[in-house]
């Protein structure tokens, strides 16, 4: 259960790096990483959904507080 636990942990990691990397949006039709990993980061308030005329967007939260 443990190691299941912190593939999790890794796996949000990554996304926000992946985020981070990618100017702080992606959208969200072309990201490869799982419902549950952006539901996590969700629900930790770390990034938002955002939609636009384009379709919809992962966006990281702290983008914000750059600008």
């Amino acid at each position: 259960m443990a190691k299941t636990k912190q593939m999790r942990q890794d796996s949000t990691a990554v996304c926000l790096q992946f985020l981070r990397l990618s100017g702080g949006k992606a959208r969200l039709s072309q990201i490869s990483f799982s419902k549950n990993t952006v539901q996590k980061l969700l629900n930790q308030e770390l990034v938002k959904i955002k939609r636009t005329e384009s379709g919809y967007y992962l966006e990281l939260k702290e983008v914000e507080l750059c600008s």
